[in-house]
């Protein structure tokens, strides 16, 4: 069954949508594990359509295994490109001028995975405890920043190497409680949406914000 939902974030008169392609096996007798790739290739790559098919994200190859593969393309969250970090989410969330710890873009990144999990934790379908998060070069550092960064996301996978995140997750480094401020502060302004457009539900993200307080963004330079 395939579901496509945007993820929304707001803030003022801001806002940036996630847009992401979910694949749940049918027919499954209890909630399934997931995957989720943070692409940081092109949208052919993550074809819902299944027209294009791609090595980058082989969903037919995880649906028959009872996985759900779940994907969406970084530059959604913030460019992929040199912009002073006006754009994005940056754009959003950043309201005082950046320090010399200032978020980058694969932390951008990584919480955005964390938003698209928020999501995933919604449906029935899907086994909150066994979400893995995966992804390709600058997508792999990311994908072990955010299970680095966030516990809900049980494991972390790149290329050629795989890494749980709970061994991983003291590397994290702290950031000012500014940044935390920020991310809690945008709590109630994600929300999902449809294909359609149509609102879905606002998200409760008790966890992530629990989660930002104990293990805060990391402090990670575009690469």
């Amino acid at each position: 069954t395939l579901r496509q939902v945007e993820v929304r974030i707001a803030r003022d008169d801001k806002n940036l949508a996630i847009r992401v392609n979910l694949f749940v096996p049918n027919k499954a007798s209890r909630p399934v594990p997931a995957f989720l790739l943070i692409c940081n290739r092109g949208p052919e790559n993550i074809d819902a359509t299944r027209q294009a098919k791609s090595e980058f994200w082989p969903a037919e190859e995880g649906i028959p295994r009872g996985y759900a593969m779940a994907a969406f393309l970084n530059a959604d969250v913030d460019p992929d490109r040199h912009d002073g970090f006006q754009n994005g989410i940056h754009g959003i969330l950043d309201v005082e001028p950046r320090g010399a710890d200032a978020w980058g873009t694969i932390a951008a990144w990584a919480w955005g995975a964390s938003r698209v999990l928020d999501y995933l934790e919604t449906l029935p379908q899907i086994n909150p405890q066994q979400v893995a998060v995966i992804g390709h070069s600058r997508g792999g550092k990311t994908a072990l920043w955010a299970g680095a960064e966030d516990q809900g996301l049980r494991a972390a996978a790149t290329p050629p190497s795989i890494s749980i995140s709970s061994t991983i997750r003291g590397t994290a480094s702290a950031v000012s409680p500014s940044m935390r401020e920020r991310r809690i502060k945008a709590c109630s302004r994600t929300s999902i949406s449809n294909a359609s457009g149509s609102t879905e539900r606002e998200l409760c993200r008790s966890r992530s914000c629990a989660a930002s307080a104990k293990h805060p963004d990391p402090l990670t330079a575009r690469s």
